[in-house]
């Protein structure tokens, strides 16, 4: 029966699509370590919440190494790959030859998608918190916080079902619908908190010379940050529904979670090159305290958790 269910496998869209996964995701995890040390050499002004959420994020530990010096040892996003690795090696080597190994996914592929979707909502709320400080709508924060909800609800129901049911690749197919509603909502909320944040740097216009090419590059990278995650997206949605019976998705998701992660890492290190543009330098840091009278606060834009503020100047 081996023998025969080896002939019916195609490995390079199966265990061949995850190895190739994995190694994109290891090149993003370095990319992360590189952005992750630039952030905290960088940041050492931004909040403490921000700085909590970064560890949370890609570590575990913070130990104070100065004054304003952190050292993290990585955890979240090292576990994850470690996942995909441990995946890998339990169908490349401890199961060679047996193919029917391939059947059913190990706890590890369950279990770094578990990872991906509280990162990918960690980075979501933060984002979505910007929006309420700046517009102070309820509603509009209301209908982002349940769109937010829907691919960390879907996801999870369908691994912990998968998990509980002992469930095949084949099987399930069955529950796919799980993981449309995940990937579809995913990229509507992406794309809804982008648009939010835009309109609301748009409307911080002034006509200043000064400080509206800023708001524009803002609002470009708030799409710009957007695009790659929403792409990542809809390639997991549109190849698990042409080939539902492959692992040509699972590939692509593996690096789902980095993306996230970095497009968040790269705007806040983006900072200092963001200050440069400005005639006199102005004070780039994260906050979740709501912008105060004399100071105009533009921050978290898009998948971009920054937050500028310029003091007013009485000409």
């Amino acid at each position: 029966m081996a023998e025969s269910l080896s002939k019916q496998l195609n490995l390079d869209v199966t265990i061949g699509a995850a190895f190739i996964g994995c190694i994109i995701a290891a090149v993003f995890y370095g990319i992360t370590c590189l952005q992750t040390f630039t952030y905290f050499k960088k940041g050492r002004q931004d909040p403490t919440f921000l700085k909590t959420v970064i560890c949370f994020l890609w570590s575990v530990v913070i130990s104070e190494m100065d004054v304003s010096d952190y050292f993290c040892f990585r955890v979240i996003d090292t576990l994850h790959l470690a996942f995909i690795a441990h995946a890998l090696y339990f169908y490349l080597i401890t199961n060679y030859g047996n193919p029917t190994a391939l059947e059913f996914p190990t706890w590890t592929i369950l279990s770094q998608i578990y990872l991906t979707i509280c990162s990918d909502s960690t980075v979501r709320i933060i984002y979505a918190r910007r929006v309420w400080i700046f517009s102070r709508s309820l509603m509009a924060n209301i209908g982002i916080g349940l769109i937010i909800l829907f691919p960390f609800v879907s996801g999870f129901t369908y691994c912990t079902l998968t998990f509980t049911e002992d469930t095949s690749f084949i099987s399930a197919i069955r529950i796919s619908y799980l993981l449309y509603i995940s990937f579809g909502s995913a990229v509507l909320a992406d794309l809804i908190i982008a648009t939010a944040l835009c309109v609301s740097l748009y409307r911080s216009r002034t006509g200043s010379k000064r400080t509206d090419p800023l708001l524009t590059v803002l609002m470009l990278y708030a799409i710009n940050s957007t695009v790659l995650t929403t792409v990542c997206q809809l390639a997991c949605f549109i190849t698990n529904i042409i080939w539902p019976r492959q692992l040509v998705f699972l590939g692509i998701y593996f690096s789902l979670g980095k993306l996230y992660f970095n497009s968040l890492l790269a705007t806040l290190n983006n900072r200092s090159s963001l200050n440069k543009r400005l005639d006199e330098p102005l004070d780039f840091h994260m906050s979740l305290s709501e912008p105060t009278i004399g100071r105009v606060d533009y921050s978290d834009f898009s998948h971009s958790n920054v937050e500028a503020q310029e003091r007013t100047i009485n000409r």
